[in-house]
């Protein structure tokens, strides 16, 4: 393995780099992973999550390349096959998320109306309620004087 003056490196070293990447690999692994549940427990945070998984993904995809770069000896730019990242449940779940969320802005966005409707309402039946308070007065005015031509 050459290092990138093109000079051979020593074995040992080159089993130290190997390691070293690798403990990054699964450290970065480890992260993905505990994102992943992360968003899968419905953390209210879900934007974020989803913006650090992204940051891993591309910080991975590097890894890998500098990776393979230096496996075939060079600094040279190796063309690879674009990262594929195996689908997961956790992807529906963060799909179902943010439906929930959007549903949910269309109902916070629906609450003012929802409110006034309410209050309009509220004030018919107020004015109903007064209304029957008026009929009942005279209902009550109109059986005194009956009571009284009977009597």
């Amino acid at each position: 393995m050459k290092n990138s003056n093109g000079e051979i490196l020593p074995i040992l070293e080159t089993d130290k780099l190997v390691n070293v990447r690798a403990s990054i690999l699964t450290g970065m692994a480890t992260r993905l992973d505990s994102l992943e549940r992360a968003v899968s427990t419905g953390s209210d945070r879900m934007g974020q999550v989803v913006t650090a998984l992204d940051g891993l993904k591309a910080s991975l995809k590097e890894l890998f390349k500098s990776f393979v770069s230096q496996l075939l000896g060079g600094d040279d730019d190796v063309a690879m096959a674009p990262v594929k990242m195996e689908w997961s449940p956790h992807k529906a779940h963060i799909a179902t998320l943010k439906q929930q969320a959007a549903e949910l802005q269309q109902q916070k966005a629906a609450l003012p109306r929802t409110l006034r409707q309410s209050q309009e309402h509220n004030a018919a039946l107020q004015r109903q309620i007064a209304a029957y308070r008026r009929y009942e007065k005279q209902d009550q005015g109109l059986a005194q004087v009956i009571s009284t031509i009977v009597i």
